[in-house]
């Protein structure tokens, strides 16, 4: 498969608070979580930036740039996306190891170069951390987040958004498609089930 003219972006910058420890180094089949996002973002996007809180994945062989700011997922954003060198970015989180190239493709082939192109799940819930967010975007992004707003659903329908409605009926789709991993449980179920 050809790789998308698109920059991935993984964040992996979290505090990780209901895992009692940096998730994006938990194990599933002898391999940190964050190494199971990199494949696939490496196999569909040709570029790859870590957005991060220090310099822990400086082994890896990708730019990881540093979030400076501490209001979640959006900081990792303000980070990484003036540093893309496409269009736009798939962002999603260090803790999705079900995301696939199926979802990945879907999304880009149904984006728009105007606005955030984001996922709703089979239920009809946005998913922000799964989305298109076009460089174009990063001054409207920028301002208003300095307008004090941190939720990232708030932010991404004040900015405009293109809704990618994601249905059972994709050949993608899974059951656990958008299955976050937030606590250890979460893990001890994810490897009980595969």
């Amino acid at each position: 498969m050809k790789k998308l003219p698109l920059t991935g972006i993984v964040l992996a910058g979290g505090q990780s608070r209901r895992f009692g420890q940096d998730k994006s180094l938990a194990l599933i089949n002898d391999k940190p979580l964050i190494e199971h996002v990199l494949t696939l973002l490496n196999s569909v996007c040709d570029e790859i930036l870590i957005s991060v809180n220090d310099d822990k994945f400086r082994h890896l062989p990708f730019t990881s740039i540093a979030d400076k700011e501490s209001f979640g997922p959006l900081s990792g954003i303000l980070a990484t996306l003036p540093a893309i060198s496409h269009r736009a970015a798939l962002i999603i989180p260090t803790d999705t190891p079900h995301f696939n190239t199926g979802l990945i493709e879907y999304l880009y082939n149904n984006s728009v170069p105007d606005r955030i192109s984001v996922a709703f799940n089979p239920d009809g819930q946005m998913e922000p951390l799964c989305a298109i967010y076009p460089k174009s975007l990063f001054p409207a992004i920028r301002e208003i987040a300095s307008n004090g707003e941190r939720k990232l659903a708030v932010l991404i329908k004040k900015a405009g958004f293109k809704q990618v409605s994601i249905t059972k009926d994709l050949p993608f789709y899974t059951e656990n498609l958008f299955l976050n991993i937030n606590r250890p449980e979460d893990l001890s179920s994810h490897i009980s089930k595969n």
